[in-house]
């Protein structure tokens, strides 16, 4: 079970109305969730909705390891219900979650950027409008350096410049930059060795940047067998632009999951990966930095993603990992809430306190952007000692699930900074 119910409910009598479902413990209500999620190997050939899945999040309070009598009730149409009883062990929490969470705002009233349109910004649609394109691209790249919240605002920029050249969506230059950087055999591109942690964390201290402590470096994955590990460490494989294979561990437990983890079952994890992929060809073992706004908690430091265009920071997302789950929150680089999610199915997380070096945070994003002399992600933890590298992605998921709003305001931010990369071929 873990640190969460799930199962599906259906009212037959009405199985296109989603069913409301109720949690007990003993005999303690825990809340309610609808019962609207994917499930399609729940679908029928009568037509059932797939949508019939519940997933319900445990309180860190039963998170205990012990089991427990959970009960979920199904109210149905009619005034009927439907209940099941079963008895179930729960993840064992390996931390304690600070209390509220002390980087999480009490209250979410900061409000997000605003698009008011001045007479400069009427005059550089006016000329875009016009086919104008070099000299709105001037004028706009001023102003969008002056305020720093228009880069998340659809100023309908994108719009105004399409009416006369072709406009690649954020997927589309992604893909453009995967076969000229990596698949088209030129490898010209310097910025491409980037993908690899060694060249990553060289380039980091040629600009003065720090990055985690470096452990042990190894290509052969059971050498980590032999290593006297720390108590606190982060294990993962290099070359990989995802998750799998990276363990934070603290005290034998994986912080990510809450379960224990041993470095033999991390060693069988990586060969199993390896036999998957070729692109793992090394593993890294590293400090585990502890977060800035709780620096003796056994906590996983927020991720702060800067999207850095030409070396200015336009806007940036932080990823909170810990418990109850992954939770995402985009804002300008002047700590203003940016009003949508950046990704396909996510929803806006909680709102945060903004960090107490955030000009900081900027400048180093700013000083790498800069190096690197291309569009790229700046992934930053905020730390007691400062600013500590995670990495820069050079194809931030490949451009992918992206939200509307995201993609016209990274199109945007191209147009103004990035123009040499946008156009496309068959407009």
């Amino acid at each position: 079970m873990g640190d969460f119910l799930k199962g599906w409910a259906v009212d037959d009598d009405a199985p296109s109305v989603p069913v409301v479902v109720e949690v007990f413990a003993e005999s303690r209500r825990l809340g309610s969730v609808v019962a609207d999620r994917e499930r399609r190997d729940l679908a029928t050939e009568e037509g059932r909705s797939p949508s019939i899945g519940f997933r319900f999040v445990l309180p860190a309070s039963l998170l205990t390891g012990d089991e427990e009598q959970f009960t979920v009730r199904a109210v149905v149409a009619n005034d009927g219900q439907a209940t099941a009883t079963r008895t179930l062990a729960t993840t064992r929490l390996a931390f304690a979650t600070p209390a509220g969470k002390p980087w999480v705002l009490a209250s979410d009233d900061i409000p997000s950027v605003e698009g008011d349109v001045d007479d400069e910004l009427r005059s550089i649609l006016a000329c875009a409008s016009a086919g104008e394109i070099d000299e709105a691209i001037g004028m706009a790249r001023a102003k969008f350096r002056l305020n720093r919240d228009l880069f998340g605002v659809d100023t309908g920029l994108v719009e105004a410049v399409s009416r006369h050249t072709g406009v690649k969506t954020f997927e589309q230059l992604m893909t453009d930059r995967r076969h000229e950087w990596f698949e088209s055999g030129n490898h010209s591109f310097w910025q491409s060795r980037l993908e690899k942690k060694d060249a990553m964390h060289a380039f980091a201290r040629e600009n003065l940047v720090e990055i985690p402590r470096q452990i042990a470096h190894f290509s052969d994955p059971e050498e980590l067998l032999q290593l006297d590990l720390p108590q606190r460490y982060v294990a993962k494989p290099d070359g990989l632009a995802s998750a799998k294979g990276v363990f934070a561990v603290s005290r034998g437990v994986n912080v990510f999951t809450g379960k224990p983890i041993s470095p033999d079952r991390i060693v069988a994890n990586w060969q199993k990966l390896a036999s998957e992929t070729d692109r793992v060809d090394m593993y890294i073992v590293e400090e585990f930095v502890a977060d800035r706004f709780a620096p003796e908690a056994n906590v996983i430091p927020l991720d702060y993603k800067f999207y850095v265009f030409r070396g200015i920071a336009g806007f940036l997302e932080v990823f909170d990992r810990n418990y109850p789950g992954p939770s995402r929150r985009p804002y300008s680089v002047t700590w203003r809430p940016l009003p949508h999610p950046l990704e396909l199915g996510r929803t806006l997380g909680n709102a945060m306190r903004e960090p107490d070096n955030l000009s900081e945070m900027i400048s180093v994003a700013e000083r790498l952007g800069s190096e690197v002399g291309a569009f790229c992600r700046v992934d930053l933890f905020n730390t007691p000692r400062g600013p500590v590298l995670g990495e820069i992605t050079i194809l931030p998921a490949n451009g992918k699930n992206r939200t509307a709003y995201a993609n016209v305001i990274t199109q945007q931010a191209y147009i103004v900074f990035e123009d040499q990369e946008l156009w496309s071929t068959d407009a």
